[in-house]
């Protein structure tokens, strides 16, 4: 079987092990190159044309972009989107944000915080508007010493802590499968996964 080999453009660590996580599961046939970009939305926004040209049979592009606010997500790609999509090259979204699908995980996610599962909503994608502060205020709830790393402390946006914790979900508790069926977005990605 010839190796398909994917260069995957990410915002962020995060986005890298989930995506890592993804193909590992869903792909035997498939080598992923280390991930660049992880330098944000608009590092990966300014260069979406030139990703798409640098995508050929041999090295495909799988780009994965968090939507960050409530768009319509035809209208979010329609504004950022102004070029002709190479066949070997994909373009997803998280909505809004990669926390979301971990977030669809609903049981494994409470328990890895060591909070009630009913408080988080079954429907993820559009109840939760802001993901990323959702899992903080869900760490200020928990007892566990390691889960209040997450918890940022003056001006920061997230915890020390919040990146070791996140990726240890990902990497040993997350059922992307279960999170699929509550997140659309996940749903459409694993798809274009397996068919690309």
């Amino acid at each position: 079987m010839n190796k398909i080999y994917i260069q995957p453009v990410v915002e962020d660590v995060l986005q890298e092990k989930v995506l890592q996580k993804l193909f590992q599961h869903l792909r035997n046939d498939i080598e992923l190159y280390p991930a660049i970009g992880k330098k944000g939305n608009s590092y990966i926004l300014e260069r979406l044309a030139s990703f798409n040209e640098a995508s050929i049979e041999e090295c495909r592009y799988f780009v994965l972009l968090d939507m960050d606010k409530p768009y319509c997500i035809v209208d979010f790609l329609q504004e950022r989107v102004n070029f002709t999509p190479k066949p070997y090259f994909s373009l997803r979204v998280c909505v809004l944000e990669v926390e979301t699908w971990l977030l669809a995980d609903r049981q494994n996610f409470a328990k890895f915080l060591g909070v009630t599962d009913t408080i988080i909503p079954v429907n993820v994608e559009e109840k939760i508007s802001q993901p990323k502060e959702f899992v903080i205020s869900l760490a200020q709830q928990s007892k566990k010493k390691e889960i209040k790393t997450i918890i940022p402390e003056g001006t920061a946006k997230q915890g020390k802590g919040y990146n070791i914790q996140m990726l240890s979900f990902v990497e040993n508790l997350w059922d992307f499968q279960n999170a699929s069926k509550n997140c659309k977005s996940l749903q459409k990605t694993i798809q274009k996964i397996k068919n690309f």
